[in-house]
């Protein structure tokens, strides 16, 4: 069994990177309870940001644990939240998954993919 690695939007999200943690879990939990297994980044390490005082700005800080989740992972749903097109990260590990040969679908935000639904298509 596998997973799904969720690309959202974070450091430069328009109405912070709180709203971005709280929307993050919104479309991970939407996916979960479509009966898909997902890792979000955002989900998951925001705490580590607030709480550990890890640097949530800087790609290059967590560029080695997404690495490691994105060559465990099966393929990626990137949410097209507001302003997923402008961030760096996010071009960056959609790159990372391309160069990997792995599977990229894009999630409307609130919308479970069909490909992901299904089961089959891109993922």
């Amino acid at each position: 069994m596998t997973f799904h690695y969720l690309a959202t939007p974070y450091s430069k999200y328009p109405q912070g990177r709180e709203a971005a943690f709280q929307e993050a879990c919104r479309q991970a939990g939407l996916l979960t309870n479509a009966g898909l297994i997902v890792f979000s980044p955002i989900a998951h390490s925001h705490p580590l940001v607030e709480q550990g005082g890890v640097d949530g700005h800087d790609f290059a800080a967590w560029e080695r644990f997404d690495k490691a989740m994105i060559a465990a992972s099966h393929g990626c749903i990137v949410c097209m939240m507001t302003g997923w097109n402008k961030s760096i990260g996010m071009a960056k590990e959609i790159a990372l998954f391309k160069e990997a040969r792995k599977p990229v679908i894009y999630m409307i935000p609130g919308q479970v993919p069909a490909t992901a639904r299904d089961g089959g298509g891109a993922l």
